[in-house]
């Protein structure tokens, strides 16, 4: 039987009007494509060999990143129908970092295919290995469609300590930590009121002489130790839940974090997509 040569292109590239003139020249062509054009725009493989590029590809992860890669498959008008797969690895993010777990969370969208339920939203990386985000899916025969992938990234505390808050309706994609320093400083008020209702009632605490001429402290008229130990024990809890808030608790889990990544310069912390193709006999 005939074999044909085939393509699946993956492109990296912000501008997709420069995208689709690429793929327009290479649909013309057959194996002999430009190597170096390839290289500097895509890439590209034959027959049954796998393409793979990585989600950071050296950025500099840090607390409240984000960012999104796009890429695109293509059959490149082959001869024959290929049916293909797209698949992820995110086993770097689930390692164990001093008993923690780098807070990255992922989202895969398209247009063109449907992504897997489970990747459809922001979910936290849980399996290891290479792991299906679509379906066994086809290009016809001659077919010139080209599939869009959005992947995005997002250093999101909220869903490792608390409550999972992805809210970004501000558009920073930081409003889950602008509600922590929210709480925080209305916290941080209410311990400085608490406190200085203590120190108001504590001036009612005065002191007298006894017949004898000895002095005697004692509270005021309408004043009581039990009434000031209850403002003692409010300033013990507002104290508490400062200590204990959620930004606090964001704040110190990124600080591990971060000090474990720099101790550690040669842990590597990426997630490659891998797209597969074969040609329908």
């Amino acid at each position: 039987m005939r074999r044909y040569i085939f393509y699946l292109l993956i492109a990296t590239l912000l501008s997709v009007d420069m995208l689709l003139s690429t793929l327009a020249k290479f649909a013309d062509t057959s194996a002999g494509i430009d190597t170096a054009r390839v290289a500097q725009l895509s890439f590209s493989a034959y027959g049954d060999t796998p393409i793979e590029f990585k989600l950071f590809d050296g950025i500099a992860l840090a607390p409240l990143e984000n960012g999104e890669r796009v890429f695109f498959v293509t059959g490149g008008k082959s001869e024959v129908a290929i049916n293909y797969i797209i698949q992820m690895n995110a086993e770097d993010l689930i390692q164990d970092l001093d008993g923690r777990q780098l807070p990255i969370v992922l989202k895969i969208s398209s247009a063109d295919v449907d992504i897997n339920d489970a990747y459809e939203d922001w979910f936290i990386p849980t399996d290891k290995g290479f792991n299906d985000i679509i379906d066994t899916n086809q290009f016809a025969a001659g077919s010139e469609d080209i599939v869009k992938i959005t992947i995005q990234w997002w250093w999101n505390t909220s869903f490792f300590v608390g409550n999972p808050n992805s809210s970004n309706n501000s558009g920073s994609f930081n409003d889950y930590y602008v509600a922590a320093i929210t709480e925080y400083e209305s916290l941080r008020s209410a311990l400085v009121t608490t406190q200085d209702a203590m120190n108001e009632y504590a001036r009612h605490y005065a002191s007298s002489a006894d017949p004898d001429g000895n002095t005697i402290w004692d509270w005021e008229s309408g004043f009581s130790e039990s009434d000031y130990q209850d403002k003692i024990n409010a300033v013990d809890s507002a104290r508490f839940a400062l200590n204990n808030c959620i930004k606090l608790k964001y704040d110190n889990y990124d600080s591990a974090i971060m000090s474990t990544l720099q101790t550690e310069p040669k842990l590597t912390l990426d997630v490659p997509f891998r797209v597969s193709g074969r040609q329908v006999d």
